[in-house]
């Protein structure tokens, strides 16, 4: 059975706050998958300053932990 892709949407001010949930959210036995999530975020980081958002889908190994980050980032933001 396949597995469902997810597309994750963030503001470029929300890319320092998601790398920090990465890492927070991470298992010792994710280390690869937070490397490979964090390389790719990176890669995707605006060159124009008029850029707002982006938007990936990460890969079918790093997924969990970029749902995971990206809920972890959204409950935060709600509490302050």
């Amino acid at each position: 059975m396949a597995q469902r892709r997810h597309l994750i949407q963030l503001s470029v001010d929300e890319l320092s706050a998601y790398r920090a949930a990465v890492i927070a959210c991470a298992g010792r036995e994710e280390r690869r998958a937070a490397e490979r999530l964090l390389g790719q975020v990176a890669s995707l980081e605006p060159r124009e300053p008029a850029a707002d958002r982006i938007q990936f889908i990460p890969a079918a190994t790093s997924a969990p932990l970029a749902l995971r980050a990206l809920t972890h980032l959204r409950d935060e933001g709600l509490r302050r």
